[in-house]
């Protein structure tokens, strides 16, 4: 059983195509939770048909998770209009449907996995119903993933079932086709619809998991889903029907200032323990066990959530003033996500585990573990299932106070209670080490950690955490161009920039600005080979350029692209 998330990261009509300045944005991060990510948008006045933003999309295929693009008809009392539907389902004298070809030449043309659909405009009939049971079929045919929302039933009419049900199955299943790969029932279900929903779908041949019922987190919050955990997941009985949160994004949005401790409620309980039994919600990682982080070499992350206040390499701060005074936002520069957030066992009321976006090693952010004198503490921080090869190697790259006693854990899966350490050596300066582990080749691992405590207290970041073979390198980016470019009023100037990619796998690109005493310093990245520059300083020397590096998936810099301004 999965979840799913259907989330607004911005206006419609304001979604960046990758980032921006500023610090005001939904850097999702809870991506071991959830299977598949709706990016939720559409409305009359903005547009009906909204594609994720590209960094977003990166950032989910990172951390394994799918994302769906939206389709909106909205109701005609939030301005939807039936000519509009009507539009979409015309088909040519062939039978074929140019709707269903443009939903797949899209999502194939900017990476994404498919479409939610949903259908709420009044006044269709039963052969508009049918024209998008065919739509739909086509793009599934497609292997593209479709959900189709509980609204329009087979008559046309718009009359929500909180179900499935002879109303709505045609836009799930059929004798010879599978229509919809998934199904979003509505908000009014009940523990009887669940149950009655999942043996209509075994009967349909169908698994009662790809049905999702909808709950909405905007209107009911962390006390609504307590209210309805144990409908969703009882303890007898079960229906087999998955759950999907509507609108998580409202963490941010309704609470700015306790967004984080909000985020971390929904998803993994307010202790961050999913062992936890207290009364309540729990978190979503109390009834759904998360998807394994780390599965295959090379594993790396520097913690980044896709957000910062600086940009750092290698422990320096190379940002632009504009950028430090800012902050910055990009999706597609985040890192893979620890699955627990934070689990602590030993002394979790004096211990402090964090995100600091002050200090980094790598990115905007860095993982801050704080633990007072004479206490101790055992962070578990990935779910891992991978065995390890005889060539496997740790890297991790940290900063501690003198004396700060601390190791990485390493948890196997034919001794789970045990902790393997590897202790690392405290330095003041940023240090990256490399531990072999042909000592544990053949075993299973399970949990990544950090451990740590004793005397005296414990002010600890680690910048990156990596498991590898060995280094793996790339070339430069070549052939860098810049397309777009329009003065700021401030006189900067936002470009739009592109290359061609090297043929070796490229976990993400920074872009800097070459000033003329020959520094440099970080003007924008991203995960693929373009990138949109907010804000690029001119200057009067003859020394005007902008390069491209490419990091590889072990953290190795390229020589850089280069192109003048």
């Amino acid at each position: 059983r999965g979840v799913h998330a259907l989330s607004s990261f911005a206006p419609t009509s304001g979604t960046p195509s990758q980032g921006h300045l500023g610090l005001r944005a939904y850097a999702f991060t809870y991506w071991p939770y959830v299977e598949t990510l709706v990016y939720w948008g559409g409305s009359a006045g903005e547009g009906l048909i909204l594609a994720p933003a590209a960094g977003v999309v990166d950032a989910a295929h990172r951390n394994g998770v799918q994302v769906l693009g939206t389709i909106f008809f909205p109701p005609t009392v939030y301005g939807g209009r039936l000519e509009w539907v009507e539009q979409f389902v015309e088909r040519r004298d062939d039978g074929t449907y140019p709707a269903a070809e443009a939903m797949v030449a899209v999502a194939r043309y900017y990476g994404f996995d498919g479409w939610f659909i949903n259908q709420e405009t009044e006044g269709a009939n039963a052969e508009t119903a049918r024209a998008f049971v065919e739509i739909a079929a086509a793009v599934t045919a497609a292997d593209l993933h479709v959900e189709w929302y509980d609204a329009m039933t087979e008559s046309g009419e718009v009359v929500w079932q909180e179900a499935l049900n002879d109303q709505n199955d045609a836009f799930f299943q059929q004798p010879t086709r599978e229509v919809s790969r998934t199904m979003f029932l509505d908000f009014g279900w009940t523990a009887d619809d669940l149950r009655a929903s999942g043996e209509r779908a075994r009967t349909l041949g169908r698994d009662p998991g790809d049905l999702f019922a909808g709950v909405d987190y905007q209107a009911r919050g962390t006390a609504g889903l307590s209210r309805l955990a144990p409908v969703l997941f009882p303890d007898q009985d079960p229906s087999g029907v998955s759950l999907a949160l509507f609108r998580p994004d409202e963490t941010l949005w309704q609470d700015e200032e306790n967004a984080d401790q909000r985020e971390r409620e929904l998803w993994v309980g307010a202790d961050g323990n999913p062992g936890q039994d207290d009364e309540g919600w729990g978190g979503v990682a109390r009834y759904v066990p998360p998807a394994a982080a780390i599965t295959t070499l090379p594993f790396l992350t520097h913690f980044g959530s896709g957000q910062g206040r600086g940009y750092f390499v290698n422990g320096a701060d190379l940002s632009t003033r504009t950028w430090r005074a800012q902050g910055w936002s990009q999706h597609g520069l985040q890192d893979r996500q620890p699955t627990w957030r934070w689990w602590v066992e030993g002394d979790p009321d004096r211990t402090n585990v964090s995100l600091d976006h002050e200090v980094a090693y790598q990115g905007g952010a860095s993982l801050a573990i704080d633990v007072e004198a004479g206490a101790g503490a055992h962070v578990r921080l990935f779910a891992a299932d991978l065995v390890i090869p005889a060539e496997a190697a740790l890297r991790v790259a940290y900063r501690a106070a003198a004396e700060t006693p601390f190791a990485i854990g390493l948890t196997f899966a034919d001794a789970p209670e045990a902790v393997e350490q590897i202790p690392l050596r405290s330095v003041n300066a940023w240090r990256e080490t490399r531990a072999p582990l042909a000592a544990f080749a053949g075993r299973r691992l399970i949990a990544l950690s950090v451990i740590a405590g004793g005397e005296p207290a414990v002010s600890l970041n680690v910048g990156r955490l990596a498991l590898d073979v060995g280094p793996e390198r790339t070339r430069a980016p070549h052939n860098v161009r810049v397309e777009r470019r329009a003065q700021r009023p401030d006189g900067a100037l936002a470009i739009g920039l592109v290359w061609d990619a090297p043929a070796e796998p490229v976990h993400h690109y920074e872009v800097f600005q070459r000033l003329p005493d020959r520094s440099r310093v970080f003007v924008g990245g991203s995960s693929g080979p373009a990138a949109f520059l907010p804000s690029v300083t001119q200057t009067d020397s003859a020394l005007r350029r902008l390069e491209v590096v490419a990091v590889s998936r072990t953290g190795h810099r390229s020589p850089a692209g280069t192109v003048q301004l």
